[in-house]
């Protein structure tokens, strides 16, 4: 009987990935890839800017990232048009803090009329003294996430993804989704300046608050909930497929076999 060893099997194979163009519903986009902060975005939005440094960025290039000294600087996307309160979204960013026992605010957006309505991702939330907290509220209507882990931590660079989908909020840090809030009433707000490093006041002229410490990179804005995969993208964790084809195999003439390789899990939509 004449037998056929086979010992490695190399194979092409093409992965269907079904992520959407990373670009699509990216109504904001800021690189900060040197001296001039720039929105990059399709439709470029207006920027006011407080009090901002720059420093290393997380692969250490000069000049590529922003500091917030934690008691006046600021960053505000003007542009009326981004309605990013307004379901579905996503806003995404590189973060290294610095301080965790204050409560800081990485981003606000906000509406001064009344009722008063919010959406912010705070550190050390004074109302919740969770390490990381993203809370949406109006009138009695609050929906809120909590990382309780305290991931970001560490002085390392970090991904933080705050994103609404049509059903629930989402709080994503490296590519972990540290918390989530499905309850049926999600508040949504209509408009509102979306403010990064403080806490924006309703009063004319704006006062700012709850300032945070620490660095701010890639800052990206959607109309749109992210994927996982896209997520993954962003924050540059996108696992390597490995397949192992079980142990070496000796088959008679004629034998067949079926291989089976699993796709990873965050291949997936």
């Amino acid at each position: 009987m004449r037998k056929i060893s086979i010992f490695a099997i190399f194979l092409s194979l093409n992965f269907t990935m079904f992520a959407q163009d990373i670009a699509q519903g990216l109504v904001a986009y800021l690189p900060i890839d040197g001296p001039l902060i720039m929105d990059e975005s399709p439709a470029m939005s207006d920027l006011e800017i407080q009090d901002l440094t720059l420093v290393n960025d997380r692969r250490d290039q000069a000049q590529a990232a922003i500091f917030f000294n934690g008691s006046s600087s600021f960053l505000q996307i003007l542009d009326a048009q981004l309605n990013v309160n307004q379901a579905p979204y996503a806003i995404a960013f590189w973060v290294k803090a610095e301080n965790d026992t204050n409560t800081q605010t990485l981003f606000h957006i906000g509406e001064g009329t009344e009722p008063l309505a919010n959406t912010w991702l705070k550190i050390r939330a004074a109302n919740t003294a969770q390490p990381m907290t993203f809370l949406s509220s109006y009138e009695d209507q609050t929906a809120f996430v909590n990382d309780k882990a305290g991931l970001l931590f560490d002085g390392e660079w970090h991904h933080v993804v705050a994103q609404r989908t049509p059903s629930e909020m989402q709080l994503y840090i490296d590519c972990t989704l540290a918390g989530t809030d499905s309850r049926t009433q999600i508040p949504v707000l209509s408009s509102g300046t979306l403010s990064f490093g403080a806490l924006t006041a309703f009063t004319s002229p704006q006062t700012f608050s709850e300032n945070f410490i620490g660095s701010l990179d890639e800052i990206r804005v959607y109309n749109r909930p992210l994927t996982r995969l896209e997520i993954a993208q962003l924050s540059e964790t996108i696992p390597v497929p490995r397949m192992d084809l079980g142990p070496d195999t000796t088959l008679c003439l004629g034998d067949e076999i079926i291989l089976s390789i699993p796709i990873p899990k965050n291949y997936e939509a």
